[in-house]
């Protein structure tokens, strides 16, 4: 019976058309999704980089807050928020961001994965993030991940920072002082936006190495312009149900991946193989990506099962020389929230073409 089992499926969030699916439907949408490929952050005590905390912790783009969520209701406490806030007064990683006026906890689990890279090198040195690197942190607000990101790559680095909402106010008028600093509000999956990234990954190009063009050509942009570490902190917006809510984030992941080292990611390894130079001159950016070869890529997920993680871990392996699945000692125990971290971006047949100059 149709209408029994389908009181018993969640609920899945259409992105194609930002309506709300329950039931069979949800069911029928993810898997269409899944083959079609549509759905798919210590700066403590540092003089220079100082913002203004707010007075909660602010989640990703596009969700609700805790505060507003208690907001409503004619000034009722449910008892999911009371929880909420019993847990966060007892988190020391809470305290601790108060405490260095970060504008939320996250900003000591990318300085914790910084640090597990490092032991894992066996090189104090060599961690995550190095001087002059340049950066994209995708679903960037409120900014704790960009201001540990922009402390770590320095002055001579770019930082590229991305989201539908505006970063915290402080957070951004800290990240303001380097003029290697943007952000670009917006969808990272849409068109625009990716052209300008590109634009302002060669804007930077060109104003370091001294060389300012008055005209780029595509050839010129698409062979000069990538990123040495893209970095999500992005999740889903959170409906209640656990499955549900990792597999929307694991659609995010998907479409980060897509986003950092092309759109054929996905496809099996014979595919996409380009047969000639002409083939190459027809390339976009949602074909190369803007990962550089020899990049990292790090993302959050949520588990929810090897068969729903296998397309997104697999793709890793295939593409990258190493990846790890890590959870850090900020991430709470209780969540299933995880990262996955890949190390040295292989290349795809284009990327690799335009390494060698091979296009021109």
């Amino acid at each position: 019976n149709n209408t029994c089992l389908s009181s018993f499926l969640p609920s899945v969030y259409c992105i194609t058309d930002q309506t709300m699916l329950t039931g069979l439907s949800a069911v029928s949408y993810r898997l269409t999704c899944c083959s079609s490929r549509i759905i798919g952050r210590s700066l403590l005590g540092s003089s220079e980089l100082q913002w203004r905390p707010l007075s909660g912790e602010r989640r990703h783009a596009g969700s609700t807050s805790k505060s507003a969520k208690r907001s409503v209701g004619r000034g009722k406490t449910s008892h999911s928020s009371s929880a909420w806030l019993a847990r966060q007064s007892k988190d020391p990683y809470v305290k601790q961001a108060r405490d260095v006026g970060s504008p939320s906890r996250a900003i000591f689990k990318l300085e914790q994965i910084d640090q597990m890279e490092s032991k894992k090198r066996g090189n104090k040195k060599r961690r995550l993030f190095s001087p002059g690197q340049k950066v994209i942190d995708l679903g960037a607000s409120p900014g704790g991940w960009s201001l540990y990101a922009a402390e770590r790559i320095g002055k001579s680095g770019t930082l590229i920072s991305l989201d539908l909402l505006e970063l915290e106010s402080g957070a951004l008028s800290s990240l303001e002082r380097n003029e290697s600093f943007h952000f670009i509000q917006g969808d990272f999956n849409s068109a625009q936006l990716k052209i300008e990234v590109v634009e302002a990954l060669s804007r930077e190009i060109a104003r370091k190495t001294d060389s300012i063009q008055t005209k780029n050509t595509d050839a010129d942009i698409v062979q000069r312009c990538f990123a040495d570490c893209i970095i999500s902190d992005m999740a889903a917006n959170f409906t209640g149900d656990k499955i549900t809510d990792a597999l929307r984030t694991m659609s995010l992941c998907e479409d980060a991946l897509m986003f950092a080292i092309g759109r054929s990611c996905f496809d099996s390894p014979s595919a996409g193989k380009i047969a000639s130079i002409e083939d190459a001159s027809l390339l976009s950016r949602e074909d190369v990506g803007v990962l550089n070869i020899g990049g990292t890529f790090l993302c959050k997920l949520f588990a929810c099962g090897q068969e729903n993680e296998r397309d997104l871990i697999m793709a890793a392996k295939h593409h990258f020389k190493r990846i790890d699945v890590l959870k850090p000692p900020a991430s709470r125990k209780e969540s299933g929230e995880q990262y996955l971290l890949a190390v040295g971006y292989k290349g795809n047949d284009i990327s690799r073409a335009l390494a060698k100059q091979e296009v021109i």
